[in-house]
């Protein structure tokens, strides 16, 4: 889940109207999810390479930050990509028992 400590969301009700709040300043950015996000994203994974286009757009989270704080930018980054890599790991368990934990890490280690 997404710390709500530095993320709060404020719910839209569409793209547009979001994007306008983080050019009026009104926001620090927006996250726009599909609707079944979480199915196109298990059909992403067991499908793979094979996947259709609708699966793999429709698996794919939309983020726009307002980068006039790069401080503040790059750590709405880090906790967003932190709260996706959990979830992934609890969908993974959840839908696809059989792979290895580490399945759906990101295949870069920093030592």
């Amino acid at each position: 889940s997404i710390d709500p400590y530095v993320i709060s969301p404020i719910f839209v009700n569409s793209s547009a109207a979001a994007l306008d709040m983080v050019q009026r300043n009104e926001a620090w950015g927006m996250i726009e999810i599909p609707v079944n996000f979480t199915m196109h994203l298990v059909d992403r994974f067991v499908d793979g390479v094979e996947a259709a286009g609708e699966s793999v757009n429709g698996s794919s989270i939309n983020v726009r930050l307002d980068m006039s704080s790069q401080t503040i930018a790059a750590i709405l980054g880090e906790k967003l990509l932190t709260s996706y890599l959990n979830f992934i790991q609890v969908l993974v368990r959840q839908f696809l028992p059989d792979v290895p934990p580490n399945f759906a890490d990101i295949p870069v280690v920093f030592g």
